[in-house]
């Protein structure tokens, strides 16, 4: 099967995971909230809160970079010695970031700043720590398909991208949970 037939496939898999409606999921448990109430984080407000994300992540990895540099670090081994462990302390950074600012806030910076919440999409409290860790997973899928997995969310009916949709979650305005 080339590329094409796989998105295909992908596509009419997908187009089969609905809800009912866009309120409470189906099989939502008893005592869960009114999702009929609550607005979900669109694409384009989880777009600006990724790029508010993203230069937090710059600035700050930044300043490691310079500092690591003016302490005498080199990136000049040929093995790759320095450059690998300093690759392997941005991704660590990355995850905690992500993973640590979900289980701790139910939100990065970025979706504090523009008042959205990442939660349980079947009963709307803040979600494991294991489906945090499921969600950052489920953005590696959503990248790897050029990009098809966060475009998603512009077509779901409760804005759920590929990660969402694997973890289990979904973004919501915190004001209106």
């Amino acid at each position: 099967m080339d590329l094409r037939a796989n998105l295909i496939k992908l596509g009419e898999i997908m187009s089969d995971y609905q809800f009912e409606s866009e309120g409470a999921p189906e099989g939502a448990s008893v005592g869960a909230i009114d999702w009929s109430n609550v607005e979900y984080g669109g694409f384009w407000i989880r777009f600006v809160a990724w790029i508010l994300d993203q230069m937090i992540l710059s600035f700050s990895t930044g300043f490691l970079f310079g500092s690591y540099l003016l302490g005498g670090g080199t990136f000049s081994n040929p093995g790759g010695g320095a450059q690998g462990e300093f690759s392997l302390l941005l991704i660590v950074i990355v995850i905690f970031y992500f993973v640590g600012f979900w289980s701790w806030k139910q939100a990065t910076p970025g979706k504090m700043a523009l008042g959205l919440v990442v939660v349980d999409a079947e009963t709307g409290q803040p979600a494991s720590p294991v489906k945090y860790v499921l969600r950052y997973l489920g953005y590696i899928v959503s990248a790897v398909v050029i990009l098809i997995g966060y475009i998603w969310v512009a077509f779901n009916p409760r804005k759920q991208g590929w990660h969402d949709l694997i973890a289990g979650t979904v973004v919501v305005k915190k004001n209106t949970l």
